[in-house]
């Protein structure tokens, strides 16, 4: 068989007649299937598929519960995953993951507007998502968890 040069309209087409497939089977295993990078050569391709136990979990979302509920000095907790916090500049961020080999920016956390993804210092997310509870809860929007901390306290200081 002689080698041919891949056509990147067929594989164009491929990857989508993959990503259709992984759909199916996602939704019939009740399982997370991500298409990851795709690496072209002339006469070969690799496509990166991330298969997990719920959709959206990823190795660096792992790490982040990892992190989260073994390193209490980060100020990160595990229930963070996946909230959404304001940004300084106003955007509207949300927490996909953590880095462990960087120790500077080790916090992933995804622009909800277009999908850009930042590192952030753990000890600034811990910050913002401070200040997202405490407006929340000045506005009267206390989520479950912090109305039950604050019923704790109310009912130790009675």
């Amino acid at each position: 068989m002689r080698a041919r040069e891949l056509d990147p309209d067929v594989l164009a087409v491929a990857t989508a007649e993959i990503k259709k497939a992984t759909q199916f089977v996602a939704q019939n295993l009740d399982i997370g299937i991500q298409l990851g990078r795709l690496r072209q050569g002339r006469f070969s391709a690799v496509l990166e598929i991330e298969i997990s136990s719920a959709p959206g979990m990823t190795p660096e979302a792992e790490a982040y519960i990892e992190a989260a509920s073994t390193r209490p000095e980060a100020g990160l907790r595990t229930e963070w995953l996946w909230e959404v916090f304001e940004a300084l500049n106003g955007d509207d961020l949300q927490v996909v993951g953590y880095q462990r080999r960087n120790w500077r920016y080790p916090v992933l956390v995804r622009r909800v507007s277009d999908g850009v993804v930042f590192r952030y210092k753990a000890r600034e997310v811990a910050n913002r998502m401070c200040a997202r509870v405490a407006r929340d809860l000045r506005a009267g929007k206390a989520t479950t968890q912090a109305k039950g901390a604050t019923a704790q306290e109310d009912s130790q200081g009675s």
